[in-house]
């Protein structure tokens, strides 16, 4: 009886695991979505989602929004006695820093922007007897995109060189990193003079006004650009540079063939005879 007994026990134990290695087989030919501690990186960037393509132009012409105002521009008028402002963009100066400690790098980018202003004598005098006192304009800056998810880093006022503390944190791929960055300019106005053409006076200046960008970025990276709006500048908006919040591209600046592009990595290489 004990042997049969364990006749029956061995034969119960040859079935379950003839049971289980049924089962395992079969789940070895199913497909089942595992979840996964590192999350997929996409397919594409947001660069080669859009078609996304850089230009080696370092040289840009555009047409600045030039206005009458008062000293204090509280008020301003640029659709009556229109003047012009030609615009000349022009890249002097790229380098990057060795890495501090937390693994940034610091990117300094320069570049001058000429603004060239004419109004004829009499539209000027004109305007000033409607109690305007200057002529100034308004033009586009150059300004920063993440090329893997398409966010504008947000910009802060330059404090002599220092780390802007609104860094902007972006996670792609899995990863996060971040992007802060910012901006100065200097205004140099020349001498007004008086040209004739075609027998009309017109009043000519020339503002020469060179920026500074300084741009913090994890060592290595190299999918930043910078971006400039081809079209000409045809709307004052006040304080537009005075900081630009962070926010994905085309919310704020439409589709990106209206814009150059320039890799910031390129750039500085060029300057650095590599």
């Amino acid at each position: 009886m004990k042997t049969n007994r364990k006749r029956s026990i061995f034969a119960k134990s040859a079935a379950l695991m003839t049971l289980l290695a049924m089962t395992v087989s079969m789940l070895a030919g199913c497909s089942i979505m595992q979840k996964s501690k590192t999350p997929a990186v996409p397919e594409q960037t947001w660069a080669e989602e859009q078609g996304l393509l850089y230009t080696n132009f370092r040289d840009f012409s555009r047409k600045g929004c030039a206005f009458y105002c008062n000293r204090g521009e509280e008020d301003m008028i640029k659709d009556f006695f229109p003047p012009s402002a030609d615009m000349k963009y022009k890249f002097t100066a790229a380098d990057v820093s060795a890495p501090d400690k937390y693994g940034i790098v610091t990117y300094t980018v320069k570049y001058d922007y000429d603004s060239h202003l004419t109004a004829s004598v009499e539209e000027y005098n004109k305007a000033k007897d409607m109690g305007y006192e200057d002529l100034n304009c308004q033009e586009y800056l150059f300004n920063v995109v993440d090329a893997k998810s398409g966010i504008v880093p947000e910009q802060e006022a330059a404090k002599k060189g220092q780390r802007p503390m609104k860094i902007t944190e972006i996670e792609w791929g899995g990863q996060k990193y971040t992007i802060g960055w910012s901006l100065s300019q200097e205004n140099n106005w020349g001498e007004w003079t008086i040209t004739e053409k075609d027998g009309v006076e017109y009043h000519e200046c020339t503002v020469h006004r060179p920026v500074t960008m300084t741009l913090w970025i994890p060592e290595g990276y190299e999918d930043v650009y910078l971006f400039l709006g081809k079209a000409d500048d045809t709307e004052h908006v006040e304080g537009r540079y005075d900081q630009v919040l962070s926010h994905k591209f085309g919310e704020k600046e439409g589709p990106v063939t209206e814009y150059d592009f320039i890799k910031l990595t390129d750039l500085v290489a060029e300057f650095s005879g590599q």
